[in-house]
């Protein structure tokens, strides 16, 4: 047994160690245990205790006191709480148990250092007087657990760090594959894929997820810039997990050893595919916005020059028309007379193309039926296009009136026809069809010039050699003709665009090599209001109402079409040609005015303001806006939120059907109906 000898007092019935009783054996343990900075020491377990038989000089330091202090004591005396003792005497007691050594680790609040955590060993030696023996060893890693716990801390910022920053970092290895070591979760919302698919290439490397047409120049710009030891930074294109293509920006640094020697490559990725959306959609409007300058320009340029060629051209037909009929029908200069007035006349036809490219020629608008003024063409057409061309007229039975000069329409079809013809080398079918063709607002916004509303469309398709990318991409440029010299002016597509916008509407080319043209024109339907009322059948099952209506327009037209339309209904109604009238009539008028239906663009006061001066006396007056802009908008702003609104031009039905829709909604709910 080792330890040294114990006694109780009698007085106080405490273990009291002798030192004068201790062995030279136990006195050579005492001074073994002394030669160790670690704490060591021998603990005997009784029935409800542990005894401190004896401690070497590093507890006693630890603990600031004496080893007299603490040997022989008793671990109730020494102050260790009840718990830790009864957790002491337990791993004791397996120690018997198991017969192998017990470690663990033991928390103790010091009176200076503060809290401490010692790691204990405790290994069973034999009995003592009261009990079984113990060698105790503790050694205080308060320190090493501190830096673990940083450490940890550490650790798990960094990772956070990571997993919320907008994109993915990466470690890759200095390998051909460039096989990922490290890629945080980042990557699966810019590849498709999880991070352990990536890592170890074991489903897809990043490497071969770059867009293929993108990936050589990609190889070589981080190559070169590894090989200077400087920052590589990339934009290419990804190919998603699920196919779609991701634009990205990738910031890579090389990582070397200490003989300069590549080892890894660390980096971020960032997806910017929305920032190059946008990028790309304004680069496409600025060209845009330069090719109608441009197209502008060489417009205002052309219609000056056409001006005045047209002077000259009158005086060259003029003297050849006196020097034909001075001389005689047979002279010989006949013929040199007839081919300069023949140059002339084509001259003319020239400058015509030019004008109507520039917007400037003079025109004469008028409503037409598309059908009946196409038909009438068709015979000069075939003539035109030669018996190997096969024309197939397809025209729609219930086409809707156009507002166009007809012979603007002609240039239209004879320009477009013409290319057809030359496109099959004079043989090949050609198809003209017209048809109405609403196009509503998600087509406008994905179709640069064009505009929501009714249209007629006039097709022209061919099956011809169809044309690349680069010739439909200048097609309305004016001068760019794929034809030889001097069999084209480069005019024919210029002035059909021009004519179509200068009559607002829109053209539309689709074409692909070796499969034809098919070229669309839609012009804007036109609707006279005075022709409405014909067209109204009171007996259709129109919304019908016994209510007051103001009516205001400055165009009598509208005004007295709308009265009849709205009288024919079963409503009362007050018209007036202006603003100052309406409020006349309605400071005049002894019954309830139920709705107010103005024009907002007029003279003097507009429909917006009269709507607030009347609602003032009349909270709970409906009002109903007409205008001929596009939702009401005017250079005087729009309406405001929540108003009806009816858009110019409409049939009878529509302002039947809005009329009693506004009635039947509260003002504070009404919404615009379109």
């Amino acid at each position: 047994m080792l330890g040294c000898a114990l006694t109780t007092s009698r007085k106080s019935g405490k273990y009291v160690a002798r030192s004068d009783d201790i062995p030279a054996s136990d006195r050579a343990l005492r001074a073994f245990f002394d030669s160790t900075d670690v704490m060591q020491g021998v603990i005997e377990v009784t029935d409800d205790n542990i005894v401190s038989v004896i401690v070497n000089a590093a507890v006693a330091d630890f603990f600031d006191r004496p080893a007299a202090g603490l040997s022989g004591h008793t671990f109730s005396e020494l102050g260790v709480p009840a718990a830790d003792i009864r957790a002491i005497r337990e791993r004791c007691l397996a120690i018997d148990r198991a017969r192998e050594d017990v470690r663990f680790q033991y928390d103790v609040e010091m009176p200076v250092l503060g809290r401490r955590n010692l790691r204990v060993t405790l290994r069973a030696i034999g009995s003592g007087t009261y009990g079984r023996q113990f060698v105790c060893n503790a050694e205080d890693e308060t320190e090493s657990t501190t830096a673990v716990h940083q450490l940890k801390r550490s650790e798990q910022s960094f990772a956070t760090l990571v997993k919320n920053l907008a994109g993915a970092v990466y470690r890759c290895r200095n390998d051909p594959q460039w096989t990922l070591e490290f890629v945080s979760d980042g990557c699966l919302a810019i590849t498709g894929y999880r991070p352990d698919e990536l890592i170890g290439n074991r489903i897809a490397s990043l490497g071969s997820l770059i867009h293929q047409d993108d990936a050589p120049g990609v190889w070589e710009r981080c190559k070169q810039s590894l090989a200077e030891r400087r920052e590589c930074s990339n934009e290419y294109r990804l190919v998603h997990g699920d196919g779609s293509v991701r634009w990205v920006w990738d910031r890579a640094q090389g990582v070397y050893d200490d003989s300069g020697v590549l080892q890894h490559i660390e980096g971020l990725l960032i997806d910017i595919t929305e920032r190059r959306q946008e990028s790309d959609e304004r680069r496409q409007l600025s060209e845009q916005l330069l090719h109608a300058q441009r197209v502008d320009s060489i417009g205002r340029l052309a219609g000056g020059v056409a001006h005045d060629f047209n002077n000259l051209l009158a005086v060259m037909l003029s003297h050849t028309e006196l020097m034909s009929l001075d001389l005689e029908p047979a002279h010989p200069l006949q013929e040199n007379i007839a081919e300069i007035r023949s140059a002339a006349e084509r001259s003319a036809h020239l400058t015509r193309q030019l004008l109507g490219f520039a917007r400037r020629q003079p025109i004469a608008p008028r409503v037409l039926d598309v059908n009946a003024a196409l038909s009438a063409s068709s015979n000069m057409l075939r003539r035109l296009l030669g018996g190997q061309v096969d024309v197939r007229w397809l025209p729609s039975a219930d086409a809707w009136p156009v507002h166009i000069d007809p012979t603007q329409l002609d240039q239209i079809l004879t320009n477009l026809c013409v290319n057809a013809r030359d496109a099959m080398s004079g043989a090949g079918t050609l198809t003209i069809a017209t048809s109405n063709a609403p196009l509503d607002a998600k087509f406008a916004a994905t179709h640069p010039g064009a505009r929501a509303g009714d249209y007629v469309e006039l097709l022209v398709a061919d099956n011809g050699s169809g044309m690349d990318a680069h010739t439909l991409a200048h097609i309305f440029d004016p001068f760019f003709t794929t034809k030889p010299a001097g069999k084209g002016t480069g005019l024919g597509m210029a002035t059909v665009y021009g004519i179509v916008k200068q009559n607002g509407g829109y053209i539309d080319v689709s074409s692909a090599l070796g499969r034809g043209t098919t070229i669309r024109v839609s012009i804007p339907r036109h609707v006279d209001p005075r022709e409405v009322t014909a067209e109204f059948d009171v007996d259709s099952g129109a919304p019908r109402g016994d209510e007051t209506i103001l009516l205001v327009d400055d165009d009598p037209a509208l005004l007295r079409m709308c009265a009849r339309v709205l009288e024919t209904l079963g409503y009362s109604v007050l018209a007036a040609h202006s603003p100052a009238d309406a409020a006349t009539l309605a400071a005049a008028d002894s019954g309830h005015i139920h709705l107010l239906v103005t024009d907002i663009v007029m003279p003097g006061m507009d429909g917006r303001v009269l709507a607030e001066h009347l609602r003032a006396a009349r909270p709970r007056l409906s009002v109903l806006f007409m205008s001929g802009y596009p939702d009401g908008a005017t250079e005087r702003g729009t309406l405001p939120a929540g108003a009806s609104f009816l858009p110019k031009p409409f049939t009878a039905g529509q302002l039947a059907a809005i009329v009693r829709t506004t009635l039947d909604t509260p003002p504070e709910q009404a919404t615009a109906i379109k």
